[in-house]
């Protein structure tokens, strides 16, 4: 993952990108390396450079959001989808889901609809990790929404805590946003009651 002390996109052209410890609070720390994809092996740097390539983002850019995420112990891809001001982040999601292979969500009601309740992933712990549950899980995979497919941390705490082999989907950041609120505001209700009071 490329946070903490993480190298420059030229840099990474060579030899891929370094890891360091201290994950988000509460979050377990960075871990081994592991699978999510069939197209999983390609680190983050590379993605970088190959969106670069594409014309998506340029490398000052890249170098800036590297730097931030170095400076406040995040992942690369946190800092660029919490970014309002990339134009083309649709277009970047689109292009690293095919790169890692991995599907592709991009309409928040097909999000919603294979969402799990919030009693299996309270509100708090989802938004702090950036995943969604997803439903149609068996008992040999667990489908999950996220906006960071390389956090190996979160990817090790969920792989732990379910004792299953992962089955990541890409979320477009905005969608993923909107669709946490609405988990958050179905968890108010439900520890309210259900009970909606108009004004």
């Amino acid at each position: 993952t490329l946070h903490g002390s993480a190298p420059s996109v030229r840099r990474q052209r060579r030899g891929g990108p370094g890891r360091t410890g201290g994950g988000p609070g509460g979050a377990p720390g960075r871990g081994r390396p592991g699978r999510t994809g069939r197209g999983a092996g390609r680190s983050p740097g590379v993605i970088a450079l190959d969106i670069v390539d594409a014309q998506l983002i340029d490398a000052q850019k890249v170098q800036g959001l590297i730097k931030l995420a170095r400076e406040r112990g995040q992942t690369l891809f946190r800092e660029l989808a919490g970014d309002g001001s990339i134009r083309f982040m649709d277009e970047i999601y689109r292009l690293v889901s095919q790169k890692l292979e991995i599907p592709l969500i991009d309409n928040e009601n097909a999000l919603m609809e294979r969402a799990l309740e919030h009693k299996v992933l309270p509100y708090a712990l989802a938004s702090k990790l950036g995943v969604v549950l997803l439903a149609g899980g068996t008992d040999d995979t667990l489908p999950f929404a996220t906006i960071d497919p390389f956090d190996l941390s979160i990817n090790d705490w969920l792989r732990h805590s379910f004792g299953k082999p992962l089955r990541p989907h890409l979320a477009l950041p905005g969608l993923f946003h909107a669709a946490l609120q609405r988990l958050k505001t179905r968890q108010e209700e439900d520890d309210a009651g259900g009970v909606l009071t108009i004004n």
